[in-house]
């Protein structure tokens, strides 16, 4: 059943808000601090994935089927977010080499390294981050990505729209990483259109949700260890 346009309007209008607020604040008033993760973004990202689920369910009628249509077994979800990981640190290793030592590009983490020192100072901020703030960012934009374009490709019918679609709205997500500089949204838009033709085409939400959680953990595991070293 296809979506009808106002309700798509709606899907869209949500999708671009949520994001919005996001990447003007991280432009405008962005700050890497303690009080910002826990007391203001934590808070917006439970809002935002209650708002999406009740639009979902209560507005446009879809249940959990629609976003995970595809019939498999966890085990072969687990399988493949691995899989998704793997060709993201392929791209990884070709984008720092890119930017790194070809157009000699060096991305400024030490915003990002001064907060780690701050959180792992403390054993509950440590736990805090670990558990329910990566969970609950990661979800924000897992949830607002599958929402957005499963029921955009549910309405539109030709392929090439579909691949367009996918290909802006990566694009898009991307600008939520604008402050560590162009290296940042590119990595940013290879991470976003990794995972979007890998539910394009296989139509599974675990292993997108598993593949930005693990991207996340890794990269803030490898953040820490430069800092041990340091």
């Amino acid at each position: 059943m296809k979506t009808k346009p106002l309700k798509l309007l709606i899907a869209v209008l949500i999708t671009f808000l949520l994001y919005g607020v996001v990447i003007y604040n991280r432009i405008h008033y962005w700050e890497f601090s303690l009080d910002y993760v826990y007391f203001k973004f934590l808070p917006y990202c439970l809002t935002s994935i209650v708002l999406v689920l009740a639009v979902s369910k209560l507005v446009l009628k879809r249940n959990f089927q629609f976003y995970n249509s595809q019939k498999s077994s966890y085990l072969n979800d687990i399988v493949m977010s691995f899989l998704i990981l793997a060709i993201y640190y392929e791209v990884v290793i070709l984008h720092y080499g890119l930017f790194e030592f070809v157009f000699r590009v060096q991305t400024d983490f030490s915003e990002v390294h001064a907060m780690f020192r701050d959180m792992m100072s403390s054993k509950v901020s440590s736990i805090v981050y670990f558990g329910p703030y990566i969970l609950f960012t990661q979800g924000l934009l897992f949830v607002v990505s599958i929402f957005f374009l499963q029921n955009i490709w549910n309405t539109i019918q030709e392929t090439k729209w579909h691949w367009f679609i996918l290909f802006l709205f990566a694009l898009f997500s991307s600008f939520l990483n604008i402050y560590y500089g162009l290296s940042g949204v590119v990595l940013a838009f290879f991470i976003h259109s990794i995972a979007f033709v890998a539910y394009y085409k296989y139509r599974r939400v675990l292993p997108i949700f598993i593949y930005y959680v693990l991207t996340e953990y890794l990269d803030i595991f490898g953040a820490i260890s430069y800092l041990s070293s340091h």
